[in-house]
């Protein structure tokens, strides 16, 4: 069963944020930037969550989960890029700024190089992020029904997903559900001071069904 997300939730949706940010390697971004480890760092996401801030993709609304026999077994975030005139990743990056003055500060050149592979999302476009499934439901298609039903749902739209190069299982997933490479930027430092745990970023569409 595929349900939108609720309060109730937050523990699972914080475990995909922190999955996902791994994308398959060992390096956690906020750590990195911020010296906070996902324990640390779940108190400023949840802040986040409960504030429930329009056009933040942090946001109850945008999250669906899969559930199997009572269980979370998969999520995902997704949104309109734009909907609401205002760019996701400008809109994270504030908030982030405002909760953690001191700490955002103090990250000002890792966040400079950071932005060499940010690749702009394109309005209009469904946005998929934090895509998440359980270790106990892996294998049994938890992603590929949550991915379907945000085609569905968005019937008639474009997608877009943006995932790290290293990280070849999803990118196999992502191309096996339609999607292909659009763009890619990469910048060595960012493996060499350890922000993210590939130094190249992958943007990806779908043109609607």
């Amino acid at each position: 069963m595929i349900r939108q997300a609720s309060h109730q939730d937050f523990d699972f949706i914080y475990e995909a944020i922190v999955q996902s940010e791994y994308s398959g390697g060992d390096i956690f971004p906020y750590e990195s930037l911020f010296g906070m480890k996902p324990a640390e760092f779940k108190e400023t996401v949840f802040n986040i969550f409960e504030e429930e801030i329009d056009g933040m993709p942090w946001h109850y609304e945008h999250w669906y989960i899969n559930e199997l026999n009572g269980h979370a077994a998969g999520a995902l975030c997704s949104w309109v890029e734009g909907s609401d005139g205002l760019s996701s990743d400008l809109l994270h990056a504030q908030t982030l700024s405002f909760l953690l003055p001191a700490q955002w500060q103090a990250a000002k050149i890792k966040l400079e190089s950071l932005s060499s592979v940010t690749i702009p999302r394109v309005n209009g476009f469904v946005q998929l992020e934090h895509l998440y499934t359980s270790q106990d439901f892996r294998g049994r298609g938890v992603m590929r029904e949550l991915m379907q039903f945000i085609f569905e749902t968005y019937s008639g739209k474009p997608f877009e997903i943006q995932v790290l190069k290293g990280n070849i299982k999803a990118v196999s997933l992502y191309e096996y559900m339609g999607f292909s490479v659009q763009n890619e930027k990469c910048n060595p430092a960012i493996k060499n001071l350890a922000l993210l745990s590939s130094d190249c970023k992958l943007q990806l569409t779908k043109q609607h069904e």
